[in-house]
């Protein structure tokens, strides 16, 4: 009888066949093989039917996520550029079948969907762990349900730092950075836990041992111990084929993932206790591993072809297994659970066969171990939207006004040359080529150049069609609701001083708190939940456990404290300068709520009363005993005589002041003065010219009844009058502007000396 079907076999039959008569119990022997045979086949038939329930199943999925994985594609093309693939779709096609590249030109890519990309997952991150990595709390509950003998203000306390320490070893902030980015590309974030795993810890353990001498002494000898801590991974969506029946990953009936592996994957999961080594080693002796070949291969648009070369196709399936699979496969189900018809089971299969078998590591599961979060909603499906999705269509705007500008900028640089090969002989290299000192010969003599080679400017537009790509641009950001401000990478053109920069800053990242408080409902919460649901099961450490509720600090909290930071410091800075204030604000209590928002030991810093009280009587003794110092009296003796200098100098700048005010006064009453005598002048020469006027009309109506000679010559005297009189007037005037003239610069000579401080 072999091994395997003598372990099946009951003790109480086997009692029985050792008790019985050589012929009776040759025939319990042979039942009993029989049995066992029988239930073994059992056993492998029930394994094989489910694991090709699997992968029917998902096989299914890939069917029905084809439409989705189309998307990510294009996501991922339009997120890298130039750097996806080489297939591009202009905006702008050829006309005909001729393309860019059959002509030698390279169609010209604009991104403007990468920055957006980086600015979402960069604020995500700041707003997750920009004040550490630790953005969550446990708060017992005020009416514990579990009874135990720790203050669980003290228990609480100790649960955080071992989740901590097991989110830190796990590197949970660099998981959460790579479910980002896929949240962002791809529309879906998705992470797992709690993966029970296992890494060895030195301990340098203490022994005394005799030295040469009889002397006892300490060494210390390495120990390498197994630790078991629960991790949090995060999982490609290309790898993840959920419950495709709803659309919240919570409600899902089960969730299957699939990893690629070599050979030397296999052969490492041989050697981990939870796999079945037997069925690897079959698994590896037929040697079907073409991962590509089979027809669950997902539809990547990768470049590297040799990506999954050699690899063969394991499948992870966590979902629901009824109680009579379980049962036939041998699995030990827990005590006290009759009444359940199915358990939540963790199944890998690999070639049609299962090689990992057993329960959810947690015994209050109640769904699939997987997060998942989206960047918008896709209502028919768990997966969601990504940002360049959002952005498509304003990606291939800029992308084509992009291309158009740099080809009018390259067309509009020169002029286009029209040449009429009818007139003119090609160059010695029989090309028409326009090149500097060429010489072309004319086929006629006296033939005109100008009509053989004509030059035509195109126009340039780079102005209009810079107008649409900024229009792009703007949309974009519409779309995506993610400003270039929000990275840093635009300065607001719409605000004034720092209070204008810190409301544009703070309004452009309003939508990006948004999404991380989404995050937090979504996959924080759920993350830690687990972390201590595997601490309360597992970890032997009975001084930890309680009745304790997770409390996620969104980004809201985080900014609230940030600002009740920034206000505490302001009012303990303005009421150690106001006496006032200090009758009315506690400035310990300040302090310690100062301390407690920035997540520091108030009770170990702040005095209490009879602390103060021993500190000011402390300052003052020493004060009283400790005698004058003679270098703070002397210091005290040159501050008194630098204050007389002071005064002094105060002094000598008044009088100064005073000299100036009065010299300015003088030069203004003989400015007045000097000012009334031109004027007086001004007057007197304006009646001379009346009167010579008078004298003139006089002389004109007495000689109006001589002769026309007499007459004549009276109108040359008058007007040889008129000239002179014009004359004196020009003098005149010249006079009074000369006079003016030097009366200006008297002034200007006095305001001088009175900005200089030099007297008059």
């Amino acid at each position: 009888m072999e091994d395997g079907l003598i372990s099946n076999v009951p003790s109480d039959a086997m009692m029985l066949a050792v008790q019985a008569s050589p012929e009776e119990a040759q025939a319990i022997l042979e039942a009993i093989e029989a049995e066992a045979l029988r239930l073994q086949n059992e056993k492998q038939q029930a394994m094989d039917q489910l694991a090709s329930e699997i992968e029917t199943t998902l096989r299914q999925r890939m069917h029905q996520r084809s439409q989705k994985e189309n998307e990510w594609t294009l996501s991922r093309d339009l997120h890298m550029g130039s750097l996806a693939t080489p297939i591009y779709r202009p905006i702008f096609p050829e006309p005909g079948a001729e393309s860019a590249s059959l002509r030698g030109r390279k169609k010209i890519r604009l991104n403007i969907i990468k920055p957006k990309v980086k600015t979402a997952v960069s604020q995500l991150i700041s707003a997750q762990f920009g004040g550490g990595e630790k953005n969550w709390g446990l708060l017992p509950d005020k009416v514990p349900e579990i009874d135990t003998n720790v203050d669980p203000a003290i228990a609480v306390k100790k649960m955080e730092e071992v989740i901590e320490d097991q989110l830190e070893a796990t590197d949970y902030m660099r998981e959460c950075k790579l479910a980002m980015y896929d949240m962002a590309i791809l529309g879906t974030g998705i992470l797992k836990g709690p993966i029970n795993s296992g890494k060895l810890k030195k301990i340098w353990r203490q022994e005394l041992t005799l030295d040469e001498f009889g002397q006892q002494k300490v060494v210390r000898i390495p120990e390498l111990t197994p630790e078991y801590i629960p991790c949090v991974k995060r999982v490609d969506p290309w790898m993840f084929y959920p419950d495709m029946t709803v659309k919240d990953i919570a409600c899902a009936e089960d969730a299957i993932e699939i990893h690629p592996m070599s050979k030397r994957d296999l052969l490492r999961l041989q050697k981990h206790p939870a796999y079945y080594p037997d069925v690897i080693q079959d698994i590896l002796t037929e040697n079907k591993k073409d991962f590509v070949a089979q027809s669950q291969i997902p539809p990547y648009s990768f470049m590297n072809s040799d990506l999954f070369k050699d690899k063969w196709l394991v499948i992870e399936r966590h979902g629901r297994v009824d109680r009579g699979c379980l049962c036939k496969m041998g699995i030990d189900l827990p005590p006290d659970s009759e009444e359940l018809e199915s358990f939540w089971a963790e199944v890998w299969v690999c070639s049609g066969k299962i090689i990992r078998m057993e329960l959810s590591n947690l015994e209050t599961t109640d769904s699939v171990p997987y997060a998942v979060d989206v960047w918008e909603d896709d209502p028919s499906c768990i997966f969601g939207f990504g940002l360049p999705l959002l952005n498509e269509d304003q990606q291939r705007v800029a992308e084509g006004m992009w291309d158009v500008i740099v080809e009018n900028a390259k067309i509009s640089s020169g002029p286009q040359v029209v040449i009429d090969k009818s007139l003119i002989e090609p160059n010695r290299d029989g090309r028409y080529d326009i090149e500097p000192w060429n010489v072309f010969l004319t086929k006629q003599f006296g033939v005109d150049a100008r009509q053989a080679i004509q030059f035509h400017e195109v126009p340039n537009r780079q102005q209009e069609l810079s107008n649409v790509l900024e229009m792009a641009k703007g949309f974009a950001d519409e779309e995506a609701a993610i400003p270039l401000l929000a990275g840093g990478m635009d300065a607001p053109q719409l605000s004034s001083g720092a209070t204008g920069l810190a409301l544009v800053a703070k309004a452009s990242t309003s939508v990006l708190h948004e999404k991380a408080q989404q995050w937090d409902d979504n996959i924080t919460s759920k993350v830690i939940e687990w972390m201590y649901d595997w601490n309360m099961q597992y970890n032997p450490d009975e001084t930890i456990k309680g009745s304790y509720e997770v409390d996620v600090r969104t980004t809201t909290s985080f900014l609230r404290q940030h600002m009740e930071i920034i206000n505490l410091e302001k009012l303990i800075a303005q009421t150690s300068q106001n006496p006032e204030l200090q009758k009315v604000v506690k400035l310990d209590e300040a302090a310690k709520a100062l301390l407690t928002n920035m997540q520091l030991p108030s009770n170990k810093l702040v005095r209490n009363a009879e602390e103060v009280q021993q500190f000011v009587e402390q300052q003052q003794q020493q004060a009283q005993n400790q005698p004058p110092d003679p270098a703070v009296l002397k210091a005290q003796a040159d501050m008194a005589r630098i204050e007389v200098e002071k005064e002094k100098i105060a002094l000598e700048r008044e009088r100064l002041q005073f000299q100036r005010e009065q010299a300015f006064q003088q030069a203004q009453m003989q400015y007045a003065a000097k000012q009334e005598a031109n004027d007086a002048r001004v007057l007197e020469a304006q009646s001379g010219l009346v009167k010579e006027q008078l004298k003139r009309d006089t002389a004109l109506i007495q000689a109006g009844g001589r002769q026309e000679i007499e007459y004549a010559k009276l109108a040359q005297d008058a007007q040889k009058n008129e000239r002179d009189l014009s004359i004196k007037e020009f003098i005149a005037g010249a006079k009074l502007e000369l006079d003016a003239n030097k009366q200006a610069l008297t002034n200007k000579e006095l305001e001088l000396k009175k900005q200089t401080g030099s007297g008059i």
